[in-house]
């Protein structure tokens, strides 16, 4: 469970202490007023990543020396505290003792899902590709080796595509062949492990199923060329929300949208918890938008009923039932 969190120098951030004892905490304040940060922050401090930026030096406030994140944290039963320099060079310090991004990855893992994403996630298919893959990798591990076996090879065989030494283009191919087998076949296991959870629970709150579907994109080359056009169909094929052969964002609204994005994140958690039993934290960045008072509080509850711990930024004040009080702290900032 996360426990507290301190700032200093985290972008608009000069000096930042929240503290939390709930299963749920819920930013609020204003737009610009640091919300997102505070959840970039975590991030960074458990994996050495911003989602926003790939210079994590651009989170240091301008012309300070000095810049860190103190994250307090409990993980199977243990009091932890992990500390991110930035300013000079980028070092975890878990306990006091020196660490690496994987060794804090084996006590909390984060899970991360923004507005723009599920904006995104309708309209730019290259989003649609890169947060599956992502996902996909967390599942499966050996993925993103495979995925980046797969473009090494790719270029090693584009670059001989004229060459005369048979012997290395053939071995090439096949090897190529080989891997995309594999990508096609952890993708398609990825998806059949997701419709045995997502179907029912997007049943059970929006009252229809939807199911994750994987669209492969086919090539009509003959012969070299279709060699050469195989990372190309594998950067093109897709992955789509469908509810009875029906892309969901033709013909359901933003909110159900964002309910069935919010369902598929809560089903990663459960088919991960399957495989790994490392505690997971959800930051969750204004995903309430276009959702009314009820579907609030059915995603609500479900994050109470989850094993995550859940921090979720919002512009505004929502009701909160009273059954939930108990699992659910709101810190204010900007005030």
């Amino acid at each position: 469970m996360f426990r507290k969190i301190q700032l200093k120098n985290f972008r608009n951030h000069k000096e930042k202490t929240l503290i939390n004892d709930s299963k749920i905490l819920l930013i609020q304040g204003d737009n610009s007023s640091g919300k997102t940060s505070i959840i970039e922050a975590i991030n960074i401090c458990l994996t050495k990543k911003s989602f926003r930026t790939n210079n994590i030096k651009q989170v240091v406030n301008k012309e300070e020396k000095e810049s860190y994140i103190i994250f307090n944290f409990e993980s199977n039963g243990i009091q932890n505290v992990l500390k991110c320099n930035i300013a000079d060079k980028t070092e975890l310090l878990l306990n006091e003792r020196k660490v690496t991004a994987l060794e804090v990855k084996q006590l909390l893992k984060p899970i991360v899902m923004q507005h723009r994403t599920i904006v995104e996630f309708k309209y730019n298919k290259k989003t649609r590709i890169s947060f599956i893959d992502k996902s996909i990798s967390n599942y499966f591990l050996i993925y993103e080796k495979i995925i980046k076996d797969f473009e090494r090879i790719y270029k090693i065989f584009y670059e001989n595509r004229e060459s005369q030494d048979l012997l290395l283009k053939e071995t090439t191919a096949n090897k190529l062949r080989e891997l995309e087998r594999e990508i096609v076949k952890l993708r398609l296991e990825f998806v059949d492990k997701i419709n045995s959870f997502l179907p029912n629970k997007t049943q059970e709150v929006l009252g229809f199923g939807v199911y994750l579907k994987y669209k492969q994109t086919k090539t009509q080359e003959q012969g070299i060329d279709s060699i050469l056009k195989s990372f190309e169909t594998i950067k093109k094929d897709d992955f789509i929300f469908v509810v009875e052969g029906d892309d969901i964002f033709e013909f359901k609204s933003q909110g159900e949208n964002r309910m069935t994005m919010i369902m598929f994140i809560e089903t990663l958690i459960e088919i991960d918890n399957e495989k790994d039993t490392t505690p997971k934290i959800l930051l969750l960045d204004d995903i309430f938008s276009d959702l009314d008072n009820n579907n609030i509080e059915k995603i609500l509850k479900i994050l109470k009923n989850n094993e995550a711990t859940t921090i979720v930024t919002l512009p505004k004040e929502i009701a909160i039932p009273d059954e939930l009080n108990d699992s659910i702290e709101i810190a204010k900032i900007g005030e």
